[in-house]
């Protein structure tokens, strides 16, 4: 990840929007960032890391505690991060929640969290991949990058006062991280397939041993061998029940047929009654079908003379209905007759009606020519009444102009009453902020005398108990001479006796030479020995040091002191009046100062918004007065323009009659004439048509009388020649009357019915008399067989044969059941063998993989132990020469008590002593020196492994002020090699020599408005 700009809107110490252009620098560049305390050099880092995460490099204040106290609020705060990543750059912008002015009215309202984030492809073609929500945001980072927050802070940052997080993590956090950076997710993956793995084929083998258990308790045995004993014992019981079933059902089948023969014989006796019974009731029915053959006879001779009896009935029919007709055409010529008398009487109205439709039209001649007046009317009616209407509607608007014209005057004296006032308010800006910057500065100096002073007291307090510890010692030092100076005086004194002690009789004494001794020294006390001297002088000496020490102490502390005064004056000098006022009086005077500042910038804004409405209202006049006058120039053409239309409506309506006095009156009674003209033309129409439609009706009806008279006279002919014709042939065929033929006629399906009845019956006697004959050959000799004895032998059979063949299916059913098990068993021990010989495999692997053997360490940390130590060695080469050939990073390979994880602790090897210690034991510098390595070599080692996170960046915050000259010199130098290397790494720091040795800077400037970032690119400044 390379960064590209940051943009940062009210956020921390900036005010207004500041940008950063990272792409400006080198391509590996190398810059430091660069300002006083506070002016916001790790708010640059915060941004990023809020940028990416929603979440501070120090997560000590959330995003909604970043707004800038000093910002406008119409600025919303927000920081908008850009970064390449592989082919593709990304944007991402971050709003944290906030109160924000209302876009309408007063008062605030809360700004909810937002995040916007997109892909940029090389050809700048921009796609969004979130809209708007934060936690989506956050996951979408973590997925490209490969670091969640923690992860970031630990390896791309190290943020002031966390850089020995990294150096400090336990095995667990250690494999987190690297797990991420490396990659490594395959070796988990690898580690939970083999363990899921291995505990879905224990699971299995589990479940064959349960499954046998269950196949041999469905059977009521415990074990393979009762199995087989079962089988051994049922098999011959098997093979007898199967013998006696089968003699048992040979006896059955024996008795079935002869019960078979047996029960045809007695159907055959059966039916030979049958067909004799038939035959007496076939000889019942012989008269009544006599009687049926003699009505079908009848029946076809009326068949032949029916035709003629058809016809004669058709004749008398139509004789009837000719007759009818006759009567209906002579009542329609007497009818047709009167209506066209009635006809020829209305002719005489037909002159009347003419003369009246004549006159009709005459009016409406008269009537259209009023029409071009009415016209002119409507015309001049429809002008008047506009031109009232604008006349009117002009007059409105000359008063609401008048209305608005004032009200703008009101509000230009209200405005120029408030602006002098307002003015002057807005004027005191730039004195107050002079003010608020002289009383910051002064707050620095109190707060800087106040330190002093608390110092001066602490030291006036050392200085005392410097002074009692000077005393005790010196007491106690002339209290050790005095000791040393007596036994040196007790041993001087003590010789005589010591020699007197070796004086020897007639021997010469080695002070005086005489051989006599009459009176040698005698010891008045346990003389000392030399021993007894040293350690006294050891003693006295050792109380001089302290002694000493003290003395300088106490001379350091009170010249301390001295200086602490000195400057701690020099302080009260500048402050001058100001010396006596404490920080807090300062402070309320800052916030008073503060709240009077708030109340000149909106005095500003008060100011600048009046003039823009005066200026408004100035526009809005000149305007309205333009409108004004084009209004009241249009009001005086209007009113002599309605005076002359009315004049004009006067003289049309003199020329007009009362009863027409416009184009709808005019138009109404125009159609009233025209529809009294075409109802007289109507009526002549009508009475000259059903005068003709009458004629024509006579002559109709007279021709239909003369065709219904010839009609009639054919009927009568024709009816009586059927007459004659049916009688004579009704004699012919025997019938005596019309009545006998009628009776003797039968419909065709009964009669077809009655000949199939008679057929059927002659069958049926001839299919009777076989049979009959056929029975008695074939029983001749033979007696019914008794039935019912048989059945009942049979049935009795049937029982025992039953019983035999439950119990062979019994026998049989067992066999089966325990032959299944038996072979179930087999295909389950199969089974078993492979599930078992492949958990052997199985899950070996899994304990090995997962760390269930040796040292407990899983295949994921293991891998990651042997990256780790490729980190560590690039690590150590740039510690050694850091720590000037001093330290070495190691890795941890005892394994750790009880089931904590292991494998990935750090330990640092001392060549001074020799020896292998902790991490936690180096100091803040060695510390730094350790975790700067660390983060170098664990950029350097993931960029050379492929498929891991690209690591291109690095932010280090503070940190070098804890290295002395040679080794901040050393780490300077590492940093240069690394970004030579192709990385960008970016340095915040208030090191003197660190601002002096790289060129590339971001410096940030503190204002009492707000902090400004200014980019230099190689001394120059943008």
């Amino acid at each position: 990840m390379r960064p590209i700009r940051l943009i940062v809107s009210a956020f921390g110490p900036f005010a207004d929007t500041q940008s950063i252009q990272f792409s400006d620098f080198s391509q590996n560049a190398l810059f430091l960032i660069n300002g006083p305390t506070g002016a916001g050099k790790t708010t640059i880092l915060d941004g990023i890391c809020f940028a990416l995460y929603g979440r501070t490099t120090g997560n000590e204040r959330e995003g909604s505690q970043m707004r800038c106290d000093l910002a406008d609020e119409a600025i919303l705060t927000q920081v908008t991060f850009e970064f390449s990543l592989g082919e593709y750059q990304y944007r991402i912008s971050r709003v944290p929640e906030q109160a924000r002015k209302k876009s309408r009215g007063d008062g605030y309202t809360q700004q909810k969290p937002e995040a916007q984030l997109f892909r940029i492809d090389s050809d700048g073609n921009e796609t969004l991949l979130v809209e708007t929500k934060v936690s989506e945001a956050t996951t979408y980072i973590e997925d490209i990058l490969g670091l969640d927050v923690d992860q970031f802070r630990q390896v791309m940052v190290l943020p002031q006062g966390k850089f020995r997080d990294l150096l400090m993590a336990d095995s667990k956090s250690r494999e987190k991280i690297f797990g991420q950076l490396f990659q490594t997710q395959i070796y988990r993956r690898i580690e939970d397939k083999l363990r899921q793995q291995s505990s879905e084929v224990r699971q299995q083998v589990q479940a064959q041993r349960n499954k046998r258990e269950g196949i041999l308790q469905s059977v009521s045995l415990s074990s393979d061998d009762e199995l087989s004993a079962s089988l051994s014992e049922l098999n011959p019981l098997l093979e007898n029940a199967g013998q006696v079933k089968s003699d048992e059902h040979t006896q059955l089948l024996q008795l079935t047929q002869t019960l078979q023969q047996d029960k045809l014989l007695k159907q055959q006796f059966t039916d030979l009654e049958n067909q004799k019974r038939i035959q007496q009731s076939l000889e019942q029915n012989k008269s009544v079908i006599d009687a049926k053959v003699s009505q079908i006879s009848q029946a076809k001779l009326a068949a032949e003379v029916m035709p003629l009896y058809v016809s004669k009935q058709q004749r008398s029919i139509e004789f009837e209905q000719s007759k009818i007709e006759g009567e209906q055409a002579q009542k329609a010529l007497e009818n047709s007759k009167q209506i066209h008398a009635k006809a020829s009487a209305d002719l005489s109205k037909l002159e009347h009606l003419e003369l009246e439709q004549k006159s009709f039209e005459q009016h409406l001649v008269v009537l259209n020519e009023l029409a071009p007046i009415l016209a002119e009317k409507s015309q001049v009616s429809v002008s008047l009444v506009g031109a009232e209407k604008e006349l009117e509607s002009t007059e409105q608007q000359l008063t609401e102009s008048e209305r608005r014209l004032q009200t703008l005057q009101s509000t230009k004296q209200q405005i120029q009453q408030q602006l002098p006032e307002l003015r002057i308010q807005a004027d005191k800006q730039h004195e107050l902020q002079a003010q608020i910057f002289q009383l910051q500065q002064l707050n620095e100096k109190l707060t800087n005398l106040a330190h002093k002073q608390t110092e001066t007291a602490k030291f006036n307090q050392q200085l005392l108990q410097a002074k009692e510890d000077g005393q005790s010692l010196k007491t106690i030092y002339e209290s050790k001479v005095d000791q040393h100076t007596k036994l040196r005086l007790d041993w001087h004194q003590s010789q005589a006796s010591v020699l007197a002690q070796q004086l020897q009789l007639n021997k010469p004494c080695p002070v005086c030479g005489s051989v006599e001794h009459p009176n040698p020294a005698v010891a008045a006390i346990i003389p000392p020995t030399e021993q007894d001297l040293e350690k006294a002088q050891l003693a006295e000496s050792t109380a001089l040091t302290a002694l000493n020490e003290a003395r300088s102490s106490y001379k350091h502390l009170k010249q301390l002191l001295l200086n602490l005064d000195a400057e701690a004056q020099s302080v009260r000098l500048e402050l001058g009046e100001y010396a006596s006022r404490t920080v807090a009086e300062n402070q309320q005077q800052i916030e008073y100062v503060q709240t009077q500042l708030e109340q000149a910038s909106k005095a500003i804004q008060q100011v600048n918004q009046l003039q823009n409405d005066y200026q408004r209202i100035e526009q809005q006049e000149t305007q309205l007065n333009t409108e004004r006058q084009s209004i009241r120039k249009r009001f005086d053409e209007l009113t002599p323009h309605t005076v002359t239309l009315r004049s004009q409506l006067a003289e049309i309506e003199k020329r007009l009659s009362n009863d027409v006095t416009d184009l709808n009156s005019l138009n109404a009674k125009q159609q009233e004439l025209r529809n009294e003209a075409e109802f007289c033309a109507k009526q002549i129409s009508q009475i000259r048509e059903a005068h003709n439609r009458s004629s024509q009706t006579v002559a109709a009806n007279e021709a239909s009388l003369v065709s219904a008279s010839k009609q009639e006279r054919i009927a009568t002919e024709n009816r009586d020649s059927t007459i004659e014709a049916f009688s004579a042939s009704l004699i012919s065929v025997g019938f005596t009357d019309e009545k006998a033929l009628l009776s003797a006629n039968l419909d065709k399906p009964v009669l077809q019915s009655l000949e199939a009845e008679a057929q059927q019956y002659q069958q049926q006697c001839s299919v009777n008399q076989s049979k009959l004959d056929e029975l008695k050959v074939l029983l001749a000799e033979k007696h019914a067989p008794d039935i019912e004895a048989l059945e009942q032998q049979q049935l009795l059979q049937q029982q025992s044969y039953q019983k035999a063949e439950q119990a062979w299916q019994e026998l049989q059913t067992q066999v089966t059941q325990l032959q299944q098990v038996k072979q179930q068993l087999v295909e389950l021990d199969k089974a078993t063998k492979t599930l078992e010989d492949e958990y052997a495999v199985i899950g070996t692997l899994s304990d090995v993989a997962n760390g269930q053997t040796g040292n407990r360490i899983s295949l994921n940390r293991f891998v990651l132990s042997v990256l780790l130590d490729d980190v560590l060695l690039d690590a150590s080469r740039r510690l050694h020469m850091m720590s000037k050939g001093r330290y070495r990073l190691l890795r941890k390979e005892d394994k750790a008590k009880g089931n904590k994880a292991s494998g990935l602790e750090l330990e640092v090897e001392d060549a001074y002593t020799s020896k292998v210690r902790d991490v936690a034991t180096l100091s803040g510098g060695e510390s730094f020196m350790a975790a700067l390595s660390l983060a170098l070599a664990l950029s350097e080692v993931v960029q050379a492994y492929a498929g891991g996170i690209k690591l291109d960046t690095l932010f280090i915050d503070e940190g070098f002020g804890s290295l002395d000259q040679d080794s901040l010199e050393l780490a300077i130098r590492t940093l240069v090699d690394l970004q030579s290397a192709g990385r960008m790494i970016g340095v915040i720091s208030h090191v003197t020599e660190m601002k002096e040795q790289i060129q590339q800077r971001i410096d940030i400037q503190k204002t009492s408005v707000g902090s400004l970032v200014k980019l230099r690119l190689n001394g120059d400044s943008f």
